[in-house]
């Protein structure tokens, strides 16, 4: 008896496959550069836009010093599991990870200088989403127009990207004509304190026995101390 063969169609096989796209619709939607007693603890949070966002694998999180040069790269080895619209993605230092109880999604070294710096997902010509702070001094610079706090550090609080933006506070948009990202770290970003979130849903807490403390408490830098200032 002949055996008939059966194509797969194209279409479906393509179908089948991830979509091109399926790492672009993502902002960053949080920075830290640590504090006063854990400097290390450093982080970047991703977020999806919608779902599907999840095939990061080979992709970079590249971070830059304040005069634009490398500082150094994290790379996905594989994608995330969660892909669901709204997912997060946390990259972080080790120390991150202790000190906020949350496992990271990508481990990355402490490359962040809280004083000044830009941080990309996939650096290159045309980076999916770029931020800078403090005194990120390469400019102009299409990718983050002006640095979010030019006169102060990414430390203590961190920068959370303002959700409002396309009207929807607790919806991050990069696909209506009004998103939440104007290329303009300054207008994007502001201060809150830390609270990263990674793949799995999960938040990460301060340590309840951390006060905050202010630059004119400390006398210099701003964080989270185990030490009530005088």
């Amino acid at each position: 008896m002949r055996k008939t063969r059966i194509l797969v169609p194209l279409l479906a096989v393509l179908a089948a496959a991830p979509a091109a796209a399926s790492f672009h619709l993502m902002r960053i939607v949080q920075a830290y550069g640590g504090d006063e007693d854990t400097p290390d603890a450093q982080y970047v949070v991703l977020q999806m836009c919608v779902a599907g966002q999840n095939f990061v694998g080979g992709h970079v999180v590249g971070v830059f010093a304040a005069d634009g040069s490398p500082a150094g790269t994290a790379t996905f080895a594989a994608g995330v599991s969660n892909g669901a619209s709204q997912a997060k993605i946390l990259i972080a230092t080790s120390t991150a990870e202790l000190a906020f109880g949350l496992a990271a999604d990508l481990r990355m070294p402490a490359l962040i200088d809280p004083a000044g710096g830009k941080v990309c997902f996939d650096p290159g010509l045309s980076p999916i989403d770029c931020f800078a702070w403090g005194s990120y001094s390469a400019l102009p610079d299409p990718t983050v127009g002006n640095p979010f706090d030019p006169l102060g550090t990414l430390t203590g609080d961190a920068a959370f990207r303002d959700l409002s933006i396309a009207g929807d506070p607790n919806l991050l948009d990069c696909v209506t004509p009004n998103f939440d990202d104007t290329d303009d770290s300054a207008a994007d970003f502001d201060a809150n304190p830390p609270a990263p979130g990674n793949n799995a849903g999960l938040t990460g807490t301060i340590p309840a026995d951390l006060v905050f403390v202010h630059g004119f408490e400390a006398g210099a830098t701003a964080g989270w101390s185990h030490v009530v200032p005088d």
